[in-house]
């Protein structure tokens, strides 16, 4: 995650799913009037995101942790099926295939964390990039 966010605030969040998609649909406006993702990957993309930062010194609050889940379970798109890490840790698979393509992905494990020299915690690929003579623009 990018920016701080205190415990207390996490632990103040709403509990019913309802309230909960709200905060997040608020709190998580797209920076860029013309990409606006549907709401379910929205929704999806915010959660799974700090879910997967709690291995990186973000601690969900149970009550949220919670919560969240019942949101996915009820988000339509979203898929459970047993899972495996980039670790090889199998856990619960959480997925949501977007714009019929791109599958994205978090697994729940028992929540230990192992951490080998030289391992691979993640992959990003920049296909193209440009300049461009306003914000937004597509080179």
């Amino acid at each position: 995650m990018t920016r701080s966010i205190r415990y207390s605030y996490l632990n103040s969040l709403p509990a019913d799913p309802a309230g909960l998609e709200s905060v997040i649909l608020a709190d998580n406006k797209p920076r860029m009037p013309w990409y606006a993702r549907p709401r379910n990957v929205a929704i999806f993309d915010a959660i799974s995101t700090p879910l997967q930062g709690q291995s990186e010194g973000v601690l969900i609050p149970p009550k949220l942790a919670a919560s969240k889940y019942r949101v996915l379970q009820q988000l339509p798109g979203v898929h459970f099926d047993s899972g495996t890490d980039i670790a090889g840790r199998t856990g619960i698979g959480l997925n949501m295939v977007i714009d019929g393509w791109y599958k994205q992905e978090f697994v729940i494990t028992d929540g230990t964390r192992y951490i080998k020299k030289g391992q691979v915690l993640g992959w990003q690929a920049l296909l193209e990039s440009g300049i461009v003579r306003h914000p937004g623009q597509i080179p």
